[in-house]
Order: structure tokens, then sequence, then C-alpha cells
């Protein structure tokens, strides 16, 4: 015999009902998945970007800063925290790109980065990115030739990236600055 399903639930609403469940519990043991996260008012970004959202992330520092495949969270590019190394960025704008494994630790500390990548050069996005990072004093700028996007921000746990600059979303991941970092509110030289 054929069990029926609770009085009055008509065909097919158990499956949804099952199918919710299932993607209830996988978003509370996979904790550190990626979520979007919400922009204030309910909509969307300003242009194409992205927002990425890791709550909770665990970071130790790693033994060498060489080998930037043991750093980051692995689950975004680029990394909103994780793993990294013992030794962490001054503060200011960089020409060449720098090793994620050294600026992850800046994000520990409460500091933001701003990351691009123009293998075709962006002169006005890159100036952008300097006018901002000359108002910020945690905060460095560097190229990064892994980004998959043009323009990015991160802060740890939340980032957004974009093929192009977005001021207002940058500053709003700018002003989740200190919110998760394990050792908010640390000085940048």
């Amino acid at each position: 015999e054929e069990e029926e399903g609770p009085a009055g639930e008509e065909e097919g609403e158990e499956e949804v009902s099952r199918a919710w469940l299932v993607c209830a519990v996988a978003l509370v043991a996979c904790d550190n998945a990626p979520l979007k996260w919400p922009v204030p008012d309910g909509g969307q970004s300003s242009d194409a970007g992205e927002k990425l959202r890791i709550p909770n992330l665990d970071g130790v520092h790693v033994a060498s800063c060489t080998d930037d495949t043991a750093c980051g969270n692995n689950a975004t590019n680029p990394p909103l925290g994780g793993n990294h190394c013992p030794v962490w960025l001054n503060c200011r704008t960089f020409d060449t790109a720098q090793p994620r494994c050294n600026w992850i630790h800046n994000l520990e500390h409460g500091h933001a980065v701003l990351l691009y990548h123009c293998p075709n050069g962006c002169p006005e996005t890159v100036q952008q990115l300097r006018a901002l990072r000359g108002t910020r004093t945690r905060t460095l700028l560097t190229p990064d030739p892994k980004l998959p996007r043009k323009v990015a921000a991160v802060v740890w746990g939340f980032g957004w990236m974009g093929d192009e600059y977005d001021e207002a979303a940058i500053l709003e991941v700018l002003s989740n600055q200190d919110r998760e970092a394990p050792e908010a509110g640390a000085g940048c030289s």
C-alpha cells in the first residue's frame, strides 16, 4: 500500500517541501559557502558586479609565503580571508602584483584591499582606485593577475568585483571593514 501525505497536501507539495528542507540543511551545514549578501535597499548592485560573502571564516598562518595555493578560503576569487602567511603588507599603492598570501593577512587585521586586473591597461580605473585609496589609511591597492574581473574590493568576509569601477559598491564593502576581521582595527604602516 502507498502512504498518503498529510491531509490537504496536493501532489508535488511534499517533494517541494523536502527540497526546501534539503536546501536549508545544506546552507546550515556549509556555513563557509559563498553567499550573496544583501544590498541595503534589497536591490542589486549598480552594475554587473558580484557581491560575495563568507561568514565565520577561519584563518591560520601557513609555513611559507611562497605558495599562494595554501592561502585563502578557496571558495571565492578573490579570497575574502582564510589561511595566510605571517607577513602582511604596508597599506599603500603597489604597481606590481603582491602575493595574495600576504594581503590576506592584511584582511585579518581589518584592512581593505582594492584590486584590479587589466591585461590591456585601464588607466582611468587605476586612477579612480588610487584616488579612493588616497582617502583611506588602512587600505592597500594592488594589481592581481588572478582576478577574474577588472576591479574588486575585499575586507575579511565581504567582497565585490565587477567589470567597471563602481564606487558605491566598493564603499559598501569598505563599510564592513572591521566587522568580522579577527584582529580588527589593527594599524597599517
